[in-house]
């Protein structure tokens, strides 16, 4: 090979991006705790979250965080219209979009532009409870990721079939790969990682279950997704010895996006 030829990636590279940041007070220690003392690399910043501001100044202060955008069309207070309440559940939000009562474009532009005039430029997006792989959603996201150069878009499709995982979380994974050629087409021209984990551990993720992931990750590129809720096991795992040693041996990467 010639003597400027890029150096070869690392096999196993690893994104652990922390959903929900600006949520609660509680949301964000928790995802600067895991950052700080642990393996999180990336958090998505909700524009909308009733901790925003202590988000952002936590963002500022901690620059090897890399941040996105969470975009919420589910649960929450409108940015657009202030003072009324986004649907509550993935029913109500098809019903809304059905009944043309909400504008996915107007209410996500609206949270990305606020956290653009905090000062922060978001690397990627992606959306509570992967909304946009409803297509009206998604065709908003498409636009706001061009709009606003945002390269990465989330592709949430576990890589595996998790043997723990509860029958509705399974199945759940299962029905998203269904979606997977829409997506790869819509996202064309923007970037996704290799792989995804976390649906399947969504609020059961503990030191063993992680350990187990990590054994088993694919080579390439992965995004491991977290839902912070407060100081637990899930905290506790993603800062832990034994999930340290597992990365160290199997030679696996801690990345973020600005990185690829």
């Amino acid at each position: 090979m010639g003597c400027c030829a890029a150096p070869k990636p690392p096999r196993y590279r690893l994104i652990v991006n922390a959903d929900d940041f600006g949520r609660t007070a509680e949301v964000n220690q928790c995802i600067a705790a895991a950052h700080r003392g642990g393996i999180v690399t990336a958090a998505t910043l909700t524009g909308n979250g009733a901790a925003f501001d202590q988000a952002v100044e936590l963002a500022k202060a901690t620059p090897t965080l890399d941040v996105g955008c969470h975009l919420v069309l589910i649960q929450g207070e409108s940015l657009r219209e202030h003072g009324r309440a986004l649907p509550a559940t993935l029913r109500e939000l098809v019903v809304a979009l059905g009944l043309r009562r909400i504008d996915p474009y107007e209410e996500m532009v609206a949270q990305v532009r606020r956290i653009a005039r905090a000062g922060i430029r978001p690397t990627h997006l992606d959306t509570r409870q992967h909304t946009h792989l409803l297509p009206p959603v998604l065709d908003a996201v498409v636009r706001i990721a061009h709009e606003f150069r945002i390269p990465w878009v989330r592709r949430p499709f576990d890589y595996a079939v998790d043997p723990a995982a509860s029958v509705t979380a399974g199945a759940l994974a299962m029905g998203m790969r269904a979606t997977g050629p829409m997506l790869a087409r819509a996202l064309s021209g923007l970037r996704s990682t290799d792989h995804f984990a976390g649906i399947q551990m969504a609020g059961e993720m503990d030191e063993r279950r992680l350990t187990r992931t990590l054994e088993h990750l694919p080579a390439g590129l992965t995004e491991l997704m977290w839902r912070p809720e407060r100081e637990d096991a899930e905290t506790r795992a993603l800062t832990s010895g034994a999930v340290r040693e597992v990365i160290a041996r199997r030679e696996i990467a801690l990345v973020n996006y600005r990185g690829w």
